[in-house]
């Protein structure tokens, strides 16, 4: 995504700059930071936290993540937004910046959603709007640029499980770059097929085109070991290519499972102790 970038702090990159020394300790309080940016006027960006946040809730709010740092205004028509999708609604969570339009002092310069009575609630109360590594969400930017920096404790856990029914928008969980080709790891339970249309689906935003990169975990039914097994696309003979994408910090993607439901384990992809 060329419109996303994501930037370590110094001691998160250590990471990186240490992974092949074996005799290294690393500390359980690593932080870190990714600079998200996201581009105005009707720009759609899909984003991710890949932190925890150590503040024992297990998960941010959008005042918390995004702040203040965008356009507010009393109608959702003019604020920016946020969109979060809700997998067991099988629809998008809408959320805009509030102005101090409403004369509220609850809803003033917070991200709010619209009521049932049309009136603005601020989001922080409900669990509909809470933001974990494992989440993605979407940021309708409707005015100017805008740069975000997302901070908190790299996760120290060794396996990050996503539980994956239907349609899910994922966030890639950790803080350091991930080949998608890694990613499946050990999951028993993923659906591979020689067709997309009875296997798993990946959709990567493509910030360009403003659409989605579509690729299918494929089987071994083409009998071609370069494909075998792997996320794939389709080139324009119908034929699968594997894919080459890699999952950056500050990055998600939507995950449709064709199955029943599985665990998806993601596999921390540096070392701690």
């Amino acid at each position: 995504m060329k419109i996303l970038s994501a930037v370590m702090a110094v001691v998160a990159m250590s990471l990186l700059a240490q992974a092949q020394t074996s005799n290294v300790v690393y500390s359980p309080n690593i932080v870190g930071f990714v600079k998200l940016t996201v581009p105005g006027t009707n720009t759609i960006t899909m984003v991710a936290v890949p932190f925890e946040t150590g503040n024992g809730n297990g998960h941010y709010t959008l005042d918390e993540v995004l702040g203040t740092n965008f356009t507010a205004y009393w109608s959702a028509s003019v604020a920016d937004e946020v969109w979060m999708w809700n997998s067991a609604g099988n629809r998008y969570e809408l959320a805009f910046l509030n102005d101090d339009g409403w004369g509220n002092a609850t809803v003033d310069w917070k991200w709010c959603y619209t009521g049932a009575d049309g009136f603005p609630l601020p989001c922080a109360p409900t669990n509909l709007f809470d933001i974990t590594p494992t989440n993605g969400f979407f940021i309708n930017n409707k005015n100017s640029d805008r740069i975000v920096y997302a901070t908190g404790q790299v996760s120290t856990d060794a396996v990050t499980t996503l539980e994956l029914t239907g349609l899910h928008l994922v966030g890639y969980p950790y803080p350091v770059p991930q080949s998608l080709a890694d990613m499946p790891g050990t999951n028993a339970g993923a659906r591979a097929y020689w067709s997309r249309s009875l296997s798993d689906e990946i959709w990567i935003w493509n910030a360009s085109a403003q659409t989605y990169d579509q690729y299918f975990l494929n089987d071994d039914g083409w009998g071609n070991p370069a494909v075998d097994w792997k996320w794939c696309g389709t080139d324009a003979s119908g034929m699968p290519f594997a894919a080459t994408n890699t999952l950056a910090p500050g990055m998600s993607f939507f995950y449709k499972a064709k199955g029943v439901g599985f665990n998806w384990n993601v596999v921390r992809p540096y070392p701690s102790n």
